[in-house]
Order: C-alpha cells, then sequence, then structure tokens
C-alpha cells in the first residue's frame, strides 16, 4: 500500500546546477578524504568570516550542510565507487567558489549546495538527515 518514492534524476536540479555538480563527482582513495574534509571546514570559516561582512549569509544552513558532509566523509569507505562519487561532488560543490549560486551571494546562496547534498542523501538512502531548505 505505501511505496518509497522512486528515486529522482538529476535533472530535477535546477537546469544550471548540473553540470558543475556532475564534473565534480569523482571518487576519490580513503587516503584523501581527509584533504576534502579539511576543505568542507574551511569553508565553514569562509561562510562564519562572510557573515561579518555581507548580513544575508545564511550561516544555520551552512552549518548544516558542512556537518552532514562531514558525516558522509567520516562513513566513505562503506560506499561503493558510485556513491563515494557522489558524497565527493557534493562536498566539492560545496566549497567550490564558482558554483552557479554563490553561497554568500543571496540569502538563498546555499539553497543549491542543500539540494545537492539533499539528493547524495535520498541516493544513498539516507532520508532521514534531509535538510530543511
Amino acid at each position: 500500500m505505501f511505496r518509497r518514492k522512486e528515486k529522482h534524476d538529476l535533472p530535477k536540479f535546477p537546469e544550471h546546477v548540473i553540470p558543475t555538480f556532475q564534473q565534480l563527482c569523482q571518487a576519490l582513495a580513503p587516503s584523501d578524504i581527509g584533504d576534502v574534509r579539511a576543505a568542507v571546514e574551511q569553508h565553514l570559516l569562509d561562510l562564519e568570516s562572510a557573515k561579518a561582512e555581507v548580513v544575508h549569509v545564511n550561516l544555520k544552513l551552512g552549518r548544516e550542510i558542512g556537518d552532514t558532509l562531514i558525516g558522509l566523509l567520516d562513513q566513505y569507505e562503506s560506499y561503493d565507487e558510485k556513491q563515494r562519487a557522489m558524497v565527493i561532488g557534493a562536498a566539492a560543490y560545496f566549497v567550490h567558489q564558482d558554483d552557479p549560486q554563490g553561497d554568500t551571494t543571496f540569502g538563498t546562496g546555499l539553497n543549491d549546495d542543500a539540494k545537492v547534498v539533499n539528493y547524495v542523501l535520498y541516493q544513498l538512502g539516507i532520508e532521514d538527515k534531509f535538510l530543511k531548505i
């Protein structure tokens, strides 16, 4: 009677997000995950610094995205290669300075990052960790 929703395809993202996310999806060796984690943590520090100058930075959402990504990176070795590529893609999208919707440009600048993370969570079957946008 009750069925799980079918997994949605990447094109459900806003069109401007798809090419950037797809380019960033690549599985890395587990030994490289520390660098990715450090980049996520640095981006959080950068968002905190930007918040001092740009009032509309959604720091709460940024922290939720960062914490979720760090949790996914901590479990990196338990994923298959395709899942690993998506986790790296989501982390890279979050720290990417030239993503289609700048994180500090508008109050909604992190919404696209959250949508990418939610997509990856959905693909991994971790629906209880969805971010509220």
